[in-house]
């Protein structure tokens, strides 16, 4: 506690006229003396740098994020549908099956060569190594989208405007900012890109391996 004309540091001579004199000893703490003015105005600036790199992350992510989920989403629905059964080639081959069958009618061995029917889908280990790495790729873009909104709410949360007098200002800003440590908010935020750029990184696994699939 700063005793009766003494400077904080960072104010120079300016300090006197900005904040009233330090109430007498024991009183230091009451409602209206300058050390919750000095701290808020501290916090101020403290709060300025911080939330100010926060949002610049959440605003890239929050642009980026959707539209590479919506790119993702399309690959991902589109190799789906290699897993499963195709009906149309299905039914044709069951058509051409049975049409074989009337032909070869009243011979055994010649019923004998004619070929199955597809029952099922002809897929591959490399469709299903296509599709769970989109899919992957899109979990975790979608996820970094959801925790980017929620990041974004907890800053919109911590800078609301407390009514009260200083004091009061004061003690909800120190809860708020204990809690923003104890919950590490900073560091979930600033993983969110390094979230981002893995689903990036398997995105382009999963297409390399589709554009080797419709080459060969």
């Amino acid at each position: 506690m700063s005793l009766p004309g003494s400077r904080a540091p960072g104010f120079g001579d300016d300090f006197p006229r900005v904040y009233n004199t330090d109430k007498p000893r024991g009183h230091e703490l009451e409602e209206d003396t300058r050390v919750w003015d000095i701290y808020l105005d501290q916090a101020k600036k403290y709060d300025a740098d911080m939330i100010q790199g926060f949002r610049n992350i959440i605003d890239d992510l929050l642009v980026f994020a959707p539209l590479f989920s919506a790119v993702v989403a399309t690959f991902a629905a589109r190799t789906s549908q290699t897993l499963q059964p195709d009906n149309t080639q299905i039914l044709a081959s069951l058509l051409l099956e049975n049409s074989q069958l009337f032909r070869t009618a009243g011979n055994s061995i010649v019923m004998d060569t004619v070929s199955a029917a597809i029952r099922g889908s002809r897929r591959t280990s490399a469709d299903l190594w296509v599709n769970g790495l989109f899919i992957t790729s899109l979990t975790l873009s979608l996820s970094t989208a959801l925790l980017t909104i929620l990041a974004k709410q907890w800053i919109q949360a911590y800078t609301a405007i407390v009514p009260g007098d200083a004091k009061t200002r004061a003690l909800v800003h120190q809860f708020r900012l204990q809690g923003l440590i104890k919950w590490r908010l900073g560091d979930i935020i600033e993983s969110l890109p390094l979230i981002l750029h893995g689903s990036i990184g398997i995105f382009l696994m999963g297409l390399v391996l589709y554009i080797y699939q419709l080459l060969t």
